[in-house]
């Protein structure tokens, strides 16, 4: 008399902590958000929240898969496009203060 092998996860296939439940994360969901916390002090990992959230999203929407961390995706994306665009922003008020301050030393005479 033979045995069936043993089976693995809740009986039945029912959900649970060793079934499938449906949803899934995005594996880079977590990664985007921090992404785009970390550079609102180091702008580059904002400009890559920015372009990872993108593409996440566009993955996300094509799969037809409901992931539960669409949310952080889109979070890390926002917040990376709005620190980027700051910057942006700083950078170019930056560089006009210091073509003003550089004119007005150099028009001082000294």
């Amino acid at each position: 008399m033979s045995y069936p092998p043993p089976t693995y996860g809740a009986p039945g296939g029912y959900g649970g902590y060793g079934g499938y439940s449906g949803v899934q994360e995005h594996p880079q969901g977590t990664m985007i958000l921090i992404f785009g916390l970390v550079g609102i002090f180091f702008a580059p990992l904002a400009i890559a929240a920015w372009v990872m959230g993108s593409k996440a999203l566009k993955e996300i929407d094509a799969s037809g898969i409901q992931y539960s961390n669409r949310s952080n995706v889109s979070t890390g994306k926002i917040i990376g496009m709005i620190v980027t665009i700051l910057a942006i922003i700083g950078l170019v008020i930056g560089v006009f203060a210091f073509i003003a301050f550089m004119t007005a030393l150099g028009s001082t005479g000294y």
